[in-house]
């Protein structure tokens, strides 16, 4: 018997489209760069920074308009990174699971459970390379928004490095867009002194003058952050004003998004998931102590897929097969006759966000 007789691609892509993957398919971030496939393997997208509009200037009858030239257009170009990883079975698991099912044999079922569980791994870890981007670039630590894919062996040190880009090369998003609080008794930590408040209207403020759309306002960051916000004294004044003067102690999380909504129109989105990098040590996907606020209501990027050798060329992979999971990324199974024989699933992919609404976007460092 062979094993990919039972788990095919085909078999593999349905299952995977049928039990999605709550940590992964249904992270908010998807929501701001919804995926798409692109029939390339580069990146390329436009990036039209936000500026206050200027008025016409003023002309004479019978003249030829003066050129009003787009402010800010630049044009973002990249190789995407290409991923690829590999599960297969041995010859000894082949001769236990038909061993098992000529038998009928109750076990047989929980093996092939456990296949499938390694091949969803497989799923789960090309979903994640997408999602580690995304939120590099909406954490923007330092003040870049900038993607690195690599194996780490030390703090601060990238080995392997297969794929570095920055989204702001001449440094704009940096000095317009990233803030920080120097006054140490108005770090979030303090939460006596501290004005968050304060600190994020002025931030939607800088968005605003900007030009851009204010009215709907998104707060991303992480469950440390967000405690600061349930510890601060202004947020907890503010939410007393609102209830006829009731002292509170403790706010909860209700309190507080209540308090953002009235204060700043704005609603939260919580990341704190972690995931184990290259380097076998566990990093969060958003760091603590930023926020990034996203003005307006539409997606500011997209998590280009790009193409593989497998899906252009499924015919060369002899005794093989390929299937398409979503239409994103290509799930490929082969046999190899040996000595030893060797029944192999992989899943390959070429990915890459895009951050066309970047200006629309800014990062505030809350902490030391």
């Amino acid at each position: 018997m062979r094993l990919l007789d039972i788990v095919t691609p085909d078999a593999l892509a349905a299952y995977w489209v049928e039990n999605p993957l709550n940590d992964v398919e249904n992270d908010p971030s998807l929501m701001l760069f919804p995926a798409k496939k692109v029939a390339n393997t580069e990146l390329e997208y436009y990036i039209g920074q936000k500026t206050a509009v200027a008025p016409l200037k003023p002309s004479s009858f019978d003249s030829i308009p003066m050129l009003r030239y787009r402010a800010g257009v630049e044009v973002q170009k990249a190789h995407m990174p290409f991923f690829r990883e590999m599960m297969h079975m041995t010859e000894t698991e082949r001769i236990e699971l038909t061993k098992l099912q000529n038998k009928g044999d109750v076990f047989f079922q929980a093996m092939l459970d456990r296949i499938y569980d390694d091949a969803e791994e497989l799923r789960k870890a090309a979903m994640l390379c997408a999602k580690i981007m995304r939120y590099q670039l909406l954490n923007a630590i330092g003040g870049t928004p900038a993607v690195t894919i690599g194996a780490t062996s030390a703090a601060g040190k990238t080995d392997n490095v297969i794929f570095a880009q920055s989204y702001d090369p001449s440094g704009t998003y940096a000095s317009s867009r990233y803030t920080t609080i120097n006054d140490a008794s108005k770090y979030w930590s303090v939460p006596s002194t501290s004005t968050p408040i304060d600190d994020l209207q002025a931030v939607i403020d800088t968005l605003e003058a900007a030009g851009c759309d204010t009215s709907m306002i998104t707060l991303l960051m992480n469950k440390v952050t967000f405690n600061y916000l349930k510890a601060s004294a202004q947020v907890k004044g503010i939410y007393v004003q609102g209830s006829n003067g009731n002292a509170i102690v403790r706010a909860n999380d209700a309190m507080v998004r209540d308090v953002l909504r009235s204060e700043l129109n704005a609603e939260v989105i919580i990341e704190n998931g972690q995931y184990k990098g290259y380097d076998g040590n566990q990093h969060k996907f958003y760091a603590d102590g930023y926020v990034t606020v996203i003005a307006g209501s539409q997606a500011v990027g997209s998590t280009a897929y790009g193409l593989t050798a497998e899906e252009l060329d499924a015919q060369a992979i002899q005794d093989g097969t390929v299937a398409m999971v979503d239409g994103l990324f290509a799930l490929a199974s082969k046999v190899e006759a040996g000595p030893p024989v060797k029944e192999s699933i992989w899943a390959a992919q070429t990915v890459a966000p895009t951050y066309e609404g970047m200006w629309n976007t800014a990062v505030i460092k809350v902490t030391a």
